[in-house]
């Protein structure tokens, strides 16, 4: 949301594009190991192989976006990485007792 709001913000733009990432990689693995740190007794598990949508499609490996044009143009940083946003998010849903 913040980097959004740093680009409707931004008063001009040099660039059509503005990726408003965490700029980094972060494999399907590491995030269920997160996950599965953050909620005891969760089983989530992720198989070997590359990664399918609907066990047909095969997913494209990808590399972490640049967020250097919202860092030098906008003024915008990541607020978190993807720990703390996953902390953010469990805690979220945990409030509204899901």
């Amino acid at each position: 949301m913040s980097g959004t709001l740093a680009i409707l913000d931004h008063p001009r733009h040099r660039y059509d594009a503005y990726n408003i990432a965490s700029g980094r990689v972060v494999t399907l693995g590491e995030i269920v190991g997160i996950v599965r740190e953050l909620v005891p007794g969760s089983e989530l598990s992720i198989g070997p192989g590359p990664a399918r949508h609907g066990d047909q499609v095969e997913m494209v490996r990808k590399g972490a976006l640049d967020v250097t044009r919202a860092a030098t143009e906008l003024g915008w940083r990541p607020k978190y990485d993807i720990r703390s946003g996953l902390t953010a998010y469990i805690g979220a849903l945990r409030r509204k007792g899901v």
